[in-house]
């Protein structure tokens, strides 16, 4: 956008809906949770909550968030990974 603001605000408050999807791995998983979150174009938004706990989340739109729970649900059989919490839509 040509006059500097971001998608999101330009919108406004409240537009986007997004759920947050948090997980437990080992420290040594983070950068591999990153890794295969980011090479899912556009599918959540991934943060380090903690990375001496290794809490990590997951932020995923309504349209993504089926996707990223199949993800999470991944993770948690391949890389031993502990889902946290689970979003429901209200």
């Amino acid at each position: 956008m040509g006059n500097g603001k971001c998608a999101i605000s330009a919108m406004g408050a409240g537009a986007v809906r997004a759920k947050r999807i948090l997980l437990k791995v080992e420290p040594a998983r983070i950068t591999d949770l990153h890794t295969l979150v980011e090479s899912c174009d556009y599918l959540a938004v991934v943060r380090t909550l903690d990375p001496e706990i290794a809490v990590v989340e997951m932020i995923a739109t309504p349209d993504t968030l089926e996707t990223s729970l199949e993800l999470a649900r991944s993770f948690a059989r391949r890389l031993g990974a502990e889902i946290l919490t689970v979003p429901l839509w209200k």
